[in-house]
């Protein structure tokens, strides 16, 4: 039972030390990435210099699965979020995962909103890229883990409404879409945020994930 609690200790030290290092960049946007496809290594590299979101994606982004953006907005007083949802232990699912990332970037620059990362992903990405909410990834996976029949949605006059032209629209980009940015409010809950990106990490339908913020505002000023 003791050497159980020292391994058990130790472990929670390697992913506590991870977050450390992650909380301290607390004058950019941090990202993790985990990529999937790739032996997961004994360590994971961080990175301290500055460097730009569209390098990180480019570098991270796999030719097999999805390559999954998961991007938090920034709170009501105009802060980056993510930092303090890790300060606080609100992510505990991510941060069981922290010591299996590819690698974690402290300073990451144009990080603006998510349609600024959209269209960088789509520039950098060999395949179709789409801004998403939380809700669209999980009914995309779960599409992707139990196929079914594409069905079109009619009015009751037999004709495709304005609306039901757009949701059909709409369904039809999400399901060729290879390269997602899930767009996230930062008044999220954080325990759906939390379930999520840890669904994506253990997907093996998923390349790449990228867990992310959106800069401050003193930042972009």
């Amino acid at each position: 039972a003791v050497c159980c609690w020292a391994m058990i200790t130790m472990m929670m030290m390697k992913v506590a030390g991870i977050f450390a290092l992650l909380i301290a960049a607390t004058s950019a946007a941090p990202a993790l990435v985990w990529k999937d496809l790739e032996p997961v290594s004994a360590t994971t590299t961080h990175h301290s210099e500055d460097v730009s979101f569209d390098k990180v994606m480019e570098d991270s982004f796999s030719a097999e699965g999805l390559n999954v953006v998961f991007l938090l907005g920034r709170t009501e007083a105009g802060e980056e979020a993510l930092t303090p949802l890790t300060a606080s232990g609100a992510l505990p699912g991510v941060a069981s995962k922290a010591d299996t990332a590819t690698c974690v970037h402290h300073h990451v620059a144009n990080v603006q909103n998510a349609q600024s990362v959209t269209t960088m992903a789509n520039r950098v990405s060999d395949s179709a890229t789409l801004k998403i909410s939380l809700n669209e990834f999980s009914a995309k996976l779960d599409a992707l883990l139990e196929p079914q029949l594409e069905e079109m949605e009619v009015a009751p006059n037999g004709m495709v409404s304005k609306a039901a032209h757009s949701a059909n629209k709409r369904n039809r980009l999400l399901k060729q879409a290879r390269t997602l940015i899930v767009d996230i409010p930062a008044q999220t809950t954080p325990r759906l945020l939390d379930a999520t990106v840890v669904r994506a990490i253990e997907s093996k339908a998923v390349g790449t994930v990228v867990l992310s913020s959106v800069r401050s505002v003193e930042e972009v000023k």
